[in-house]
């Protein structure tokens, strides 16, 4: 159980405003569902805040790259959200590197899926 607005974020899918870089290091290691929202009333004395519950079901699968490398990766990804993919990178990866491993570089970073950031991180780090 979570405040709602933390549970919303570790649920969110690419493409949605609140999906970050939590919600796809969370992926790295368990699948995720929503199960269900409370109110403050639910609980005595009630908080301030509504809650929800969150499954994080260990998906089992042996992960294409280590933690560390994933996650300095998004945070250099989603350290500027409003630029291009492209651009967060511009040092590190061209725009054909991208295209070859089948990412539009013109996207944002709240556009790719678990998938792809693994995929910029093994492109940055190798394997």
């Amino acid at each position: 159980m979570y405040q709602r607005e933390v549970a919303e974020r570790i649920a969110a899918g690419p493409g949605s405003k609140i999906y970050g870089g939590l919600s796809v290091l969370v992926r790295h290691h368990y699948d995720v569902k929503r199960l269900l929202t409370l109110p403050p009333g639910a609980f005595s004395p009630p908080p301030k805040v509504h809650s929800a519950v969150i499954l994080l079901t260990p998906h089992g699968k042996t992960p294409n790259c280590e933690y560390n490398l994933l996650q300095k990766t998004v945070r250099q990804g989603f350290a500027h959200r409003r630029k291009t993919i492209a651009n967060n990178f511009k040092k590190e990866l061209t725009r054909d590197q991208f295209e070859a491993i089948g990412i539009d570089p013109g996207k944002r970073p709240e556009q790719l899926a678990y998938e792809q950031w693994v995929d910029i991180a093994l492109t940055l780090y190798g394997s």
